[in-house]
Protein backbone atom coordinates (compact mmCIF):
# COMPACT_ATOMS: atom_id res chain seq x y z
CA UNK A 1 0.00 0.00 0.00
CA UNK A 2 2.58 2.24 -1.09
CA UNK A 3 3.16 6.02 -2.19
CA UNK A 4 -0.33 6.79 -2.74
CA UNK A 5 -0.95 10.52 -3.43
CA UNK A 6 -3.30 10.64 -0.77
CA UNK A 7 -1.18 8.21 1.91
CA UNK A 8 2.10 9.87 1.57
CA UNK A 9 1.45 13.65 3.23
CA UNK A 10 4.48 12.89 5.60
CA UNK A 11 6.41 12.93 1.94
CA UNK A 12 4.68 16.04 0.85
CA UNK A 13 5.57 17.78 4.31
CA UNK A 14 9.26 17.11 2.69
CA UNK A 15 8.67 18.13 -0.47
CA UNK A 16 7.10 21.80 1.06
CA UNK A 17 10.58 22.15 3.12
CA UNK A 18 12.01 22.74 -0.30
CA UNK A 19 13.25 26.46 -0.71
CA UNK A 20 10.26 28.41 -1.38
CA UNK A 21 11.83 30.76 -3.21
CA UNK A 22 11.64 28.79 -6.57
CA UNK A 23 8.43 27.87 -6.14
CA UNK A 24 7.45 30.84 -5.05
CA UNK A 25 5.62 32.24 -8.24
CA UNK A 26 3.51 28.77 -8.68
CA UNK A 27 2.22 28.51 -5.47
CA UNK A 28 1.19 32.25 -5.43
CA UNK A 29 -0.58 32.15 -8.26
CA UNK A 30 -2.26 28.79 -7.03
CA UNK A 31 -3.05 30.26 -3.74
CA UNK A 32 -4.98 33.04 -5.06
CA UNK A 33 -6.91 30.44 -6.81
CA UNK A 34 -7.46 28.85 -3.89
CA UNK A 35 -8.87 31.75 -2.41
CA UNK A 36 -10.38 33.04 -5.37
CA UNK A 37 -14.46 34.53 -4.79
CA UNK A 38 -15.55 31.21 -6.07
CA UNK A 39 -14.80 29.50 -2.82
CA UNK A 40 -16.21 31.79 -0.60
CA UNK A 41 -17.71 30.35 2.93
CA UNK A 42 -20.77 28.36 1.80
CA UNK A 43 -23.37 26.28 3.89
CA UNK A 44 -22.71 23.09 2.80
CA UNK A 45 -26.12 21.76 2.38
CA UNK A 46 -27.12 24.50 0.34
CA UNK A 47 -25.10 23.35 -2.92
CA UNK A 48 -25.28 19.66 -2.00
CA UNK A 49 -27.14 17.16 -4.27
CA UNK A 50 -27.10 14.01 -4.92
CA UNK A 51 -28.76 12.32 -7.92
CA UNK A 52 -26.55 15.56 -10.20
CA UNK A 53 -22.69 15.57 -10.83
CA UNK A 54 -21.88 16.83 -7.44
CA UNK A 55 -23.25 13.79 -5.97
CA UNK A 56 -21.24 11.93 -8.12
CA UNK A 57 -24.44 10.51 -9.83
CA UNK A 58 -25.43 8.24 -6.38
CA UNK A 59 -28.73 6.65 -6.01
CA UNK A 60 -31.10 8.11 -3.48
CA UNK A 61 -33.20 5.40 -1.80
CA UNK A 62 -35.68 6.86 1.03
CA UNK A 63 -33.07 7.81 3.87
CA UNK A 64 -30.06 5.52 1.68
CA UNK A 65 -28.20 6.62 -0.88
CA UNK A 66 -26.55 3.73 -2.63
CA UNK A 67 -22.90 3.59 -3.38
CA UNK A 68 -21.94 0.57 -5.34
CA UNK A 69 -24.03 0.42 -8.06
CA UNK A 70 -22.21 -2.48 -10.04
CA UNK A 71 -22.90 -4.05 -12.83
CA UNK A 72 -20.88 -5.76 -15.69
CA UNK A 73 -19.81 -2.98 -17.44
CA UNK A 74 -16.20 -1.45 -17.34
CA UNK A 75 -14.63 1.14 -18.76
CA UNK A 76 -10.97 1.32 -19.71
CA UNK A 77 -9.00 3.41 -17.75
CA UNK A 78 -5.31 2.82 -19.69
CA UNK A 79 -3.37 0.52 -21.34
CA UNK A 80 -5.82 -2.28 -21.09
CA UNK A 81 -6.61 -1.99 -17.44
CA UNK A 82 -11.01 -1.36 -16.75
CA UNK A 83 -13.04 -0.85 -13.92
CA UNK A 84 -16.47 -1.20 -13.23
CA UNK A 85 -18.23 1.50 -14.83
CA UNK A 86 -18.76 4.90 -12.81
CA UNK A 87 -15.61 3.82 -10.46
CA UNK A 88 -12.04 5.06 -11.29
CA UNK A 89 -8.36 3.95 -10.86
CA UNK A 90 -6.04 5.29 -8.31
CA UNK A 91 -2.17 3.93 -9.35
CA UNK A 92 0.37 4.00 -6.18
CA UNK A 93 3.58 5.87 -7.69
CA UNK A 94 6.01 3.41 -8.23
CA UNK A 95 3.16 0.20 -8.57
CA UNK A 96 4.72 -1.92 -11.43
CA UNK A 97 1.60 -4.37 -10.70
CA UNK A 98 -1.80 -3.23 -10.40
CA UNK A 99 -4.88 -5.04 -8.62
CA UNK A 100 -7.50 -6.38 -10.63
CA UNK A 101 -11.34 -5.56 -9.75
CA UNK A 102 -13.82 -7.73 -12.05
CA UNK A 103 -17.43 -7.13 -11.75
CA UNK A 104 -19.26 -10.70 -10.85
CA UNK A 105 -23.12 -11.51 -11.45
CA UNK A 106 -24.51 -14.06 -9.21
CA UNK A 107 -28.28 -14.61 -8.57
CA UNK A 108 -28.71 -11.63 -10.32
CA UNK A 109 -26.73 -9.55 -8.39
CA UNK A 110 -23.02 -7.99 -9.32
CA UNK A 111 -20.39 -8.01 -6.82
CA UNK A 112 -16.32 -6.99 -6.89
CA UNK A 113 -13.71 -9.37 -7.21
CA UNK A 114 -10.08 -8.06 -6.04
CA UNK A 115 -7.39 -9.79 -6.82
CA UNK A 116 -4.15 -9.04 -6.07
CA UNK A 117 -0.83 -10.53 -6.80
CA UNK A 118 1.95 -8.47 -5.53
CA UNK A 119 0.39 -5.81 -6.56
CA UNK A 120 -1.78 -2.61 -5.61
CA UNK A 121 -4.40 -0.66 -6.85
CA UNK A 122 -7.22 1.29 -5.64
CA UNK A 123 -10.65 1.78 -7.28
CA UNK A 124 -12.79 4.81 -5.64
CA UNK A 125 -16.23 6.18 -6.72
CA UNK A 126 -16.85 9.97 -6.87
CA UNK A 127 -19.31 10.01 -3.45
CA UNK A 128 -20.17 13.64 -2.22
CA UNK A 129 -22.64 14.09 0.57
CA UNK A 130 -22.27 15.45 4.21
CA UNK A 131 -21.65 12.96 6.36
CA UNK A 132 -23.76 14.81 9.32
CA UNK A 133 -26.94 13.98 7.18
CA UNK A 134 -25.97 10.64 6.14
CA UNK A 135 -23.51 9.24 9.26
CA UNK A 136 -24.06 5.25 8.52
CA UNK A 137 -22.01 3.45 5.91
CA UNK A 138 -22.95 -0.50 5.32
CA UNK A 139 -21.34 -2.67 3.20
CA UNK A 140 -20.65 -6.18 2.77
CA UNK A 141 -16.91 -7.89 2.05
CA UNK A 142 -15.63 -11.36 1.88
CA UNK A 143 -11.90 -12.74 2.39
CA UNK A 144 -10.73 -15.53 0.97
CA UNK A 145 -7.11 -15.15 2.29
CA UNK A 146 -5.13 -13.05 5.31
CA UNK A 147 -1.32 -12.23 4.52
CA UNK A 148 0.94 -13.82 6.90
CA UNK A 149 3.45 -11.03 6.88
CA UNK A 150 0.96 -8.40 7.03
CA UNK A 151 1.46 -5.77 9.95
CA UNK A 152 -0.87 -2.91 9.58
CA UNK A 153 1.87 -1.06 11.97
CA UNK A 154 4.61 -0.85 9.87
CA UNK A 155 5.53 -0.40 6.33
CA UNK A 156 6.30 -3.51 5.13
CA UNK A 157 3.21 -5.38 6.56
CA UNK A 158 0.75 -2.74 5.51
CA UNK A 159 -1.32 -4.85 3.26
CA UNK A 160 -4.90 -5.81 3.09
CA UNK A 161 -6.92 -8.74 1.62
CA UNK A 162 -9.98 -6.00 1.50
CA UNK A 163 -10.13 -2.56 3.09
CA UNK A 164 -12.57 0.03 2.51
CA UNK A 165 -11.82 4.20 2.57
CA UNK A 166 -13.96 6.64 3.48
CA UNK A 167 -11.94 9.93 1.81
CA UNK A 168 -12.99 13.56 2.88
CA UNK A 169 -12.48 16.29 0.42
CA UNK A 170 -9.93 19.00 1.26
CA UNK A 171 -12.23 22.16 1.17
CA UNK A 172 -9.98 25.12 0.25
CA UNK A 173 -12.48 27.66 2.06
CA UNK A 174 -12.31 25.70 5.33
CA UNK A 175 -8.36 25.76 5.25
CA UNK A 176 -6.01 27.75 7.05
CA UNK A 177 -3.47 29.54 4.94
CA UNK A 178 -0.51 27.37 5.52
CA UNK A 179 -2.43 24.21 4.60
CA UNK A 180 -3.72 26.32 1.73
CA UNK A 181 -0.28 26.50 0.47
CA UNK A 182 0.63 22.99 1.51
CA UNK A 183 -1.72 21.96 -0.76
CA UNK A 184 -1.83 24.50 -3.50
CA UNK A 185 2.25 22.81 -3.82
CA UNK A 186 0.43 19.37 -3.76
CA UNK A 187 -1.99 19.83 -6.44
CA UNK A 188 0.51 21.79 -8.81
CA UNK A 189 3.46 18.48 -8.55
CA UNK A 190 0.70 15.60 -8.51
CA UNK A 191 -2.32 17.51 -10.60
CA UNK A 192 -4.66 17.07 -7.99
CA UNK A 193 -5.43 17.93 -4.17
CA UNK A 194 -5.15 14.99 -1.95
CA UNK A 195 -7.78 14.47 0.39
CA UNK A 196 -8.03 15.66 3.89
CA UNK A 197 -8.67 12.85 5.79
CA UNK A 198 -9.41 9.38 5.10
CA UNK A 199 -11.00 6.47 7.49
CA UNK A 200 -9.78 3.23 6.46
CA UNK A 201 -11.78 -0.22 7.43
CA UNK A 202 -9.54 -3.24 7.13
CA UNK A 203 -9.56 -6.66 7.36
CA UNK A 204 -6.60 -7.60 10.02
CA UNK A 205 -4.35 -9.94 9.10
CA UNK A 206 -3.67 -12.24 12.55
CA UNK A 207 -1.01 -11.40 15.26
CA UNK A 208 -0.20 -7.71 15.27
CA UNK A 209 -3.45 -6.19 14.60
CA UNK A 210 -6.72 -6.85 16.87
CA UNK A 211 -10.32 -5.99 15.97
CA UNK A 212 -11.27 -2.78 17.53
CA UNK A 213 -7.67 -1.33 17.29
CA UNK A 214 -7.41 2.17 15.76
CA UNK A 215 -3.90 2.18 13.91
CA UNK A 216 -2.43 5.53 12.58
CA UNK A 217 -1.47 4.58 9.16
CA UNK A 218 2.81 4.61 8.79
CA UNK A 219 2.80 6.70 5.69
CA UNK A 220 0.35 9.37 6.56
CA UNK A 221 -0.98 10.93 10.02
CA UNK A 222 -4.10 11.95 8.50
CA UNK A 223 -5.16 8.33 7.36
CA UNK A 224 -6.44 6.34 10.37
CA UNK A 225 -7.17 2.64 9.92
CA UNK A 226 -10.38 0.59 12.06
CA UNK A 227 -10.05 -3.21 12.42
CA UNK A 228 -13.36 -4.37 12.12
CA UNK A 229 -12.71 -8.14 11.75
CA UNK A 230 -9.15 -9.88 12.18
CA UNK A 231 -7.73 -13.29 11.05
CA UNK A 232 -8.97 -16.46 9.61
CA UNK A 233 -12.23 -17.67 11.27
CA UNK A 234 -14.48 -16.08 8.84
CA UNK A 235 -12.66 -16.29 5.80
CA UNK A 236 -14.41 -17.52 2.76
CA UNK A 237 -17.75 -15.87 4.53
CA UNK A 238 -19.61 -12.60 3.60
CA UNK A 239 -19.67 -10.56 6.48
CA UNK A 240 -22.00 -7.26 6.97
CA UNK A 241 -20.17 -4.40 8.40
CA UNK A 242 -21.86 -0.80 9.51
CA UNK A 243 -19.89 1.79 10.93
CA UNK A 244 -21.31 5.77 12.37
CA UNK A 245 -18.94 8.12 10.21
CA UNK A 246 -18.92 10.64 12.50
CA UNK A 247 -17.91 9.12 15.82
CA UNK A 248 -15.22 6.84 14.01
CA UNK A 249 -13.74 10.34 12.80
CA UNK A 250 -13.99 11.88 16.45
CA UNK A 251 -12.37 9.18 17.38
CA UNK A 252 -9.84 8.64 14.53
CA UNK A 253 -8.83 12.57 14.67
CA UNK A 254 -10.84 13.82 18.14
CA UNK A 255 -13.09 16.20 16.64
CA UNK A 256 -15.98 15.65 14.52
CA UNK A 257 -15.74 16.42 10.52
CA UNK A 258 -16.37 19.87 9.08
CA UNK A 259 -15.52 18.40 5.54
CA UNK A 260 -17.73 16.53 3.85
CA UNK A 261 -17.11 12.90 2.30
CA UNK A 262 -15.65 13.27 -1.43
CA UNK A 263 -15.60 9.52 -2.05
CA UNK A 264 -15.30 5.85 -1.04
CA UNK A 265 -12.84 3.84 -2.28
CA UNK A 266 -12.10 -0.25 -2.25
CA UNK A 267 -8.53 -1.50 -2.01
CA UNK A 268 -6.79 -5.05 -1.71
CA UNK A 269 -2.83 -5.05 -1.93
CA UNK A 270 0.26 -7.26 -1.52
CA UNK A 271 2.65 -5.19 -2.60
CA UNK A 272 4.18 -4.23 0.74
CA UNK A 273 4.86 -7.98 1.86
CA UNK A 274 6.00 -8.90 -1.16
CA UNK A 275 8.61 -6.31 -2.26
CA UNK A 276 9.97 -6.63 1.96
CA UNK A 277 9.70 -10.04 2.27
CA UNK A 278 11.32 -11.13 -1.20
CA UNK A 279 8.27 -13.07 -2.36
CA UNK A 280 4.91 -12.72 -4.39
CA UNK A 281 1.63 -12.69 -2.18
CA UNK A 282 -1.84 -13.01 -4.10
CA UNK A 283 -4.66 -12.01 -1.69
CA UNK A 284 -8.53 -12.32 -2.93
CA UNK A 285 -11.17 -9.92 -1.75
CA UNK A 286 -14.69 -9.33 -2.69
CA UNK A 287 -17.22 -6.72 -2.30
CA UNK A 288 -20.62 -5.66 -2.05
CA UNK A 289 -23.44 -3.56 -1.32
CA UNK A 290 -21.97 -0.03 -0.27
CA UNK A 291 -24.86 2.15 0.91
CA UNK A 292 -24.54 5.24 3.39
CA UNK A 293 -28.19 5.79 5.60
CA UNK A 294 -29.45 8.97 7.96
CA UNK A 295 -30.61 5.81 10.16
CA UNK A 296 -28.89 2.59 11.27
CA UNK A 297 -29.67 -0.21 8.77
CA UNK A 298 -28.07 -2.84 11.05
CA UNK A 299 -30.77 -5.68 10.68
CA UNK A 300 -30.64 -6.34 6.84
CA UNK A 301 -30.38 -4.49 3.46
Amino acid sequence: MRKAFWKGSKTFSKLVSIPMIIFASVIFLLLLASTSSSEKKVDIKETFTVDGEEGGGLIKDGDNLIIDRFSMATEEQGKGFFVPKGWHLLRFRGAKILTHYTPVEEDNNVYIRAESDGSAAVIYKIAKFDPREYPYIAWKWKAENILEKGNAYTKKGNDFTVSLGIIFDYEPQRASFTKKIKYSFIKWFYGVYPPDYVILYVWGNGVHEKKGDIIANPYSETVKMFVLENGSSHLHKWRREERNILEDFKDAFGTYPKQRVGGIGIHTDSDNTSYYYKNRYQALGYYDDIIVSKIPRSAKY
